[in-house]
């Protein structure tokens, strides 16, 4: 089945803007022993790219013999830069992906913050490009309107790296510095924002990997911060197994408000708290996290896919 690749986003000026899929940067890890079965999609999250999740590929790839693809979302990473930026443009790339990079034509997708919304955004738009869906500390829900830590820092950290002159920028420890007079206290996150950082030893410039302008204009908006169900049926649901993860310190999801919108738009899920991790749980305890996805692709997933062959 070909996919429509044709998505609408919405503007705050009530104007739709059509996109069509762009095609995402990819980095795949191959199993040591490559089993026939539906592969891993990976999506990182705001300002993340590909590279962020290489030792979990690596692991996944060779616990269960599938190759895992992580993506590089549009305006971030190496994938393009596009005007467009939505949930449901993302959403629309991924299904992009499998129909035309994989050869299963359906894949087990694990997506963190930005990227969960993403993922799950595929997922409703065809459930059948799906065999497993895994959200990372995020939930379906309208966070524009909970105004509260989880809505505040990512656009606080672009508008930071927008502040930085690149044109007289001379050294990354100089942007780093720049972050930490803004308040970024903590390093790890100072140099997490740093990887979008490019140099051109040629021309001796310095450059952003991530469309910042873009990507800060759709999340002060509302385009990346609410859970966008446009162009989906207002009964939309994924029956395929999902799993839910979130950090036990982590103020992206609160089980007991965000529960309900997991059990209607996923109703095959299953719910995970790692207790002593925040936002980033897969980086603060990356053993953890795998145990967790392993435990269920194996319990649901296989089973799943042994009823539903392609």
């Amino acid at each position: 089945m070909k996919l429509g690749l044709v998505c609408r986003q919405a503007r705050r000026s009530g104007q739709r803007a059509s996109s069509t899929a762009v095609e995402l940067h990819a980095l795949t890890t191959e199993p040591k022993e490559k089993r026939p079965l539906p592969p891993f999609i990976v999506v990182h999250g705001m300002l993340g790219n590909c590279n962020n999740w290489r030792s979990i590929s690596r692991g996944l790839a060779d616990e269960t013999g599938r190759t895992v693809h992580s993506v590089d979302l549009r305006n971030h990473g190496s994938s393009p830069h596009s005007n467009v930026m939505s949930i449901e443009a993302m959403g629309t790339d991924l299904l992009h992906f499998i129909e035309t990079r994989t050869k299963e034509k359906r894949a087990v997708i694990i997506g963190h913050s930005l990227g969960g919304k993403a993922a799950m955004n595929a997922a409703l738009q065809n459930p059948a490009s799906f065999t497993g869906v895994v959200i990372a500390d995020i939930a379906p829900v309208n966070y524009y309107q909970l105004k509260g830590k989880a809505t505040s820092h990512s656009l606080s950290y672009l508008r930071y790296l927008l502040e930085i002159d690149l044109s007289t920028l001379k050294r990354q420890e100089d942007a780093d510095a720049f972050l930490e007079e803004k308040g970024v206290e903590f390093k790890a996150i100072r140099q997490f924002l740093l990887t979008n950082l490019r140099r051109d030893q040629a021309a001796k410039t310095w450059t952003w990997r991530a469309n910042l302008p873009v990507l800060e204009e759709s999340l002060a908006n509302g385009d990346l911060i609410n859970f966008d169900k446009s162009g989906l049926p207002a009964d939309a649901s994924c029956p395929v197994p999902s799993l839910v993860i979130t950090g036990g310190r982590s103020p992206y999801v609160d089980l007991k408000r965000d529960g309900p919108a997991f059990d209607r738009l996923f109703p095959n899920n299953q719910k995970r708290t790692m207790p002593n991790v925040g936002h980033w749980l897969h980086a603060e305890n990356p053993a953890e996290f795998q145990r967790l996805v392993l435990e269920w692709l194996r319990d649901f997933v296989v089973p799943y896919e042994n009823v539903h062959p392609a």
